[in-house]
Protein backbone atom coordinates (compact mmCIF):
# COMPACT_ATOMS: atom_id res chain seq x y z
CA UNK A 1 0.00 0.00 0.00
CA UNK A 2 3.24 2.18 0.49
CA UNK A 3 3.80 1.83 -3.24
CA UNK A 4 0.20 2.57 -4.39
CA UNK A 5 0.82 5.89 -2.25
CA UNK A 6 4.28 6.84 -3.75
CA UNK A 7 3.29 6.10 -6.95
CA UNK A 8 -0.55 8.04 -7.25
CA UNK A 9 0.63 10.44 -5.41
CA UNK A 10 3.42 11.05 -7.79
CA UNK A 11 1.53 11.09 -11.13
CA UNK A 12 -0.54 13.33 -9.35
CA UNK A 13 1.92 15.94 -8.47
CA UNK A 14 3.50 15.63 -11.67
CA UNK A 15 0.36 16.56 -13.53
CA UNK A 16 -0.35 19.49 -11.23
CA UNK A 17 2.80 20.76 -11.75
CA UNK A 18 1.94 21.25 -15.48
CA UNK A 19 -1.70 22.08 -15.25
CA UNK A 20 -1.83 24.59 -12.10
CA UNK A 21 -5.55 24.86 -11.92
CA UNK A 22 -6.27 26.54 -9.02
CA UNK A 23 -8.32 25.19 -6.23
CA UNK A 24 -11.62 26.14 -5.33
CA UNK A 25 -10.80 27.53 -1.89
CA UNK A 26 -7.74 29.92 -4.22
CA UNK A 27 -10.78 30.59 -6.67
CA UNK A 28 -12.85 32.06 -4.04
CA UNK A 29 -10.62 33.27 -0.53
CA UNK A 30 -14.25 33.54 0.72
CA UNK A 31 -15.21 29.69 0.35
CA UNK A 32 -14.01 27.66 3.53
CA UNK A 33 -12.75 24.11 3.40
CA UNK A 34 -13.27 21.65 6.10
CA UNK A 35 -9.16 21.84 7.28
CA UNK A 36 -6.98 24.31 8.13
CA UNK A 37 -5.06 25.68 4.94
CA UNK A 38 -2.24 28.50 5.18
CA UNK A 39 -1.97 30.55 2.04
CA UNK A 40 0.39 27.91 0.29
CA UNK A 41 -2.33 25.59 0.76
CA UNK A 42 -5.27 27.52 -0.85
CA UNK A 43 -3.06 28.73 -3.25
CA UNK A 44 -1.39 24.97 -4.26
CA UNK A 45 -2.31 22.77 -7.49
CA UNK A 46 -5.86 21.23 -7.99
CA UNK A 47 -5.75 19.16 -10.91
CA UNK A 48 -5.76 16.20 -10.50
CA UNK A 49 -6.93 15.78 -6.91
CA UNK A 50 -4.36 13.65 -5.30
CA UNK A 51 -6.16 12.46 -2.61
CA UNK A 52 -8.54 10.87 -5.65
CA UNK A 53 -5.88 9.16 -6.86
CA UNK A 54 -4.67 7.93 -3.90
CA UNK A 55 -7.90 6.70 -2.81
CA UNK A 56 -8.14 4.80 -6.24
CA UNK A 57 -5.58 3.38 -6.24
CA UNK A 58 -5.83 1.88 -2.56
CA UNK A 59 -9.24 0.83 -3.31
CA UNK A 60 -8.37 -1.06 -6.92
CA UNK A 61 -5.32 -2.40 -4.65
CA UNK A 62 -7.47 -3.75 -1.94
CA UNK A 63 -10.43 -5.21 -4.46
CA UNK A 64 -7.58 -7.04 -6.16
CA UNK A 65 -6.34 -8.44 -2.95
CA UNK A 66 -9.67 -9.18 -1.49
CA UNK A 67 -12.31 -8.99 -4.93
CA UNK A 68 -14.87 -10.88 -2.90
CA UNK A 69 -14.40 -6.74 -0.76
CA UNK A 70 -13.78 -5.19 -4.26
CA UNK A 71 -17.34 -3.53 -4.15
CA UNK A 72 -16.92 -1.83 -0.35
CA UNK A 73 -13.36 -0.99 -1.40
CA UNK A 74 -14.10 0.93 -4.80
CA UNK A 75 -16.56 3.08 -2.59
CA UNK A 76 -14.95 4.16 -0.16
CA UNK A 77 -11.98 4.55 -2.60
CA UNK A 78 -15.03 6.84 -4.37
CA UNK A 79 -15.73 8.59 -0.70
CA UNK A 80 -12.13 10.18 -0.43
CA UNK A 81 -12.40 12.29 -3.53
CA UNK A 82 -15.62 12.91 -2.81
CA UNK A 83 -14.61 14.71 0.39
CA UNK A 84 -12.58 16.48 -1.33
CA UNK A 85 -15.75 18.05 -3.17
CA UNK A 86 -17.17 18.64 -0.22
CA UNK A 87 -14.19 20.03 1.65
CA UNK A 88 -13.54 22.84 -1.23
CA UNK A 89 -10.40 21.53 -2.20
CA UNK A 90 -11.24 19.91 -5.94
CA UNK A 91 -13.15 20.49 -8.70
CA UNK A 92 -15.21 17.37 -10.33
CA UNK A 93 -12.90 17.25 -13.13
CA UNK A 94 -9.86 17.01 -10.92
CA UNK A 95 -11.25 14.32 -8.52
CA UNK A 96 -12.08 12.60 -12.28
CA UNK A 97 -8.55 12.99 -13.52
CA UNK A 98 -7.64 11.92 -10.38
CA UNK A 99 -9.16 8.39 -10.40
CA UNK A 100 -8.53 7.72 -13.90
CA UNK A 101 -4.93 8.09 -12.33
CA UNK A 102 -5.33 5.94 -9.40
CA UNK A 103 -7.19 3.25 -11.75
CA UNK A 104 -3.79 3.43 -13.72
CA UNK A 105 -1.07 3.08 -11.38
CA UNK A 106 -3.09 0.20 -9.47
CA UNK A 107 -3.12 -1.69 -12.64
CA UNK A 108 0.69 -0.90 -13.17
CA UNK A 109 1.15 -2.51 -9.63
CA UNK A 110 -1.54 -5.40 -9.78
CA UNK A 111 0.06 -6.39 -13.19
CA UNK A 112 3.71 -6.64 -11.74
CA UNK A 113 5.13 -9.92 -10.45
CA UNK A 114 5.58 -8.37 -7.37
CA UNK A 115 2.21 -8.25 -6.37
CA UNK A 116 1.65 -11.48 -6.58
CA UNK A 117 4.41 -12.68 -4.54
CA UNK A 118 3.61 -9.90 -1.39
CA UNK A 119 -0.19 -10.88 -2.16
CA UNK A 120 -0.45 -13.90 0.26
CA UNK A 121 1.03 -11.96 3.49
CA UNK A 122 -1.05 -8.41 2.35
CA UNK A 123 -3.84 -11.31 2.62
CA UNK A 124 -3.09 -12.12 5.82
CA UNK A 125 -1.82 -8.96 7.06
CA UNK A 126 -5.52 -7.48 6.35
CA UNK A 127 -6.89 -10.68 7.75
CA UNK A 128 -5.39 -9.53 11.15
CA UNK A 129 -6.31 -6.44 11.11
CA UNK A 130 -9.81 -6.99 10.54
CA UNK A 131 -9.79 -9.78 13.52
CA UNK A 132 -7.83 -6.48 15.85
CA UNK A 133 -11.34 -4.78 15.60
CA UNK A 134 -9.57 -1.39 15.74
CA UNK A 135 -11.14 1.08 13.22
CA UNK A 136 -9.23 4.98 12.48
CA UNK A 137 -10.60 7.91 14.38
CA UNK A 138 -10.45 9.28 10.75
CA UNK A 139 -13.70 7.33 9.81
CA UNK A 140 -16.00 9.13 12.26
CA UNK A 141 -14.36 12.63 10.40
CA UNK A 142 -14.65 11.10 7.38
CA UNK A 143 -18.36 9.83 7.46
CA UNK A 144 -19.15 13.28 8.77
CA UNK A 145 -18.07 15.40 5.79
CA UNK A 146 -19.37 12.95 3.67
CA UNK A 147 -23.18 13.77 4.91
CA UNK A 148 -22.55 17.01 4.20
CA UNK A 149 -24.30 17.72 0.75
CA UNK A 150 -22.35 19.11 -1.86
CA UNK A 151 -23.14 23.14 -2.82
Amino acid sequence: MARAFHDANAVAELAKARATRPRPVGDDPERRACQRLDAAARDSASYPSGSAAVGTAYAETFAALEPGRAEAARRIGREIGISRLICAMHYPSDVAAGEALGRAVAAEITAAPAFAEDAPAARAELAAARASGRTSPGCAAERAALATPLP
